[in-house]
């Protein structure tokens, strides 16, 4: 299977224009997002590590070193702020509703700016970064963190599909913003899982 990503470019030209202090802000509150966006993904070694994954074990079989990563280390290198270190994310048949999601970011779209995807409708990228840039221009923060964060979740952590933000991705981010609820364990589980899918099409 060929390793695909979102182009995260688009997001990360809005950078120079949020200021420095809401950066600051941003940070702190959903971790180091913006930091993972200019990560470069370097296919070949992603290609070349995983033909030493054991899916049987999760584990990667190197010579003289068996390893995995675990969720401390997911949380040391996301550095995000955890509210309740005890309410774990558990994912339940996506019992966050749509309309609960859409009044958290304030959001209406119309059907134009959905995608029918299994039995949910998700929401298109450009839609989410017309907004974005909306808020851009009326310097509204506090409504354009969580919009911001939530695009990064949909497109970086939790790609589903090619520019489109999934509804399982806006579960977990949910569940965060509003819960507390700590997301390392499904972003670990999500690079299990994608690890598993490509070693089943290799």
């Amino acid at each position: 299977m060929e390793i695909t990503k979102n182009n995260m470019q688009s997001l990360l030209n809005m950078i120079p224009s949020i200021p420095h202090e809401i950066q600051v802000k941003f940070t702190k509150n959903y971790g180091r997002l913006l930091d993972l966006m200019r990560v470069t993904v370097n296919k070949s070694a992603l290609s070349a590590l995983g033909q030493y994954r054991n899916p049987d074990l999760r584990i990667f079989e190197l010579p003289h070193l068996d390893t995995c990563p675990n969720i401390e280390e997911y949380e040391s290198l996301l550095k995000m702020k955890i509210p309740k270190l005890d309410l774990v994310y558990h994912h339940s048949n996506l019992d966050v509703s749509e309309r609960k999601l859409l009044n958290l970011l304030k959001l209406k779209p119309k059907s134009s700016d959905r995608v029918e995807c299994r039995e949910h409708k998700e929401l298109k990228r450009k839609f989410l970064e017309k907004c974005l840039n909306e808020l851009i221009q009326q310097q509204d923060w506090d409504d354009f963190m969580p919009l911001y964060a939530l695009t990064i979740y949909g497109l970086l952590l939790f790609p589903y599909l090619v520019d489109v933000i999934d509804l399982a991705a806006m579960e977990v981010f949910y569940k965060f913003e509003k819960l507390g609820a700590n997301p390392v364990s499904a972003i670990l589980a999500e690079t299990f899982l994608s690890m598993q899918e490509w070693r089943q099409t290799t």
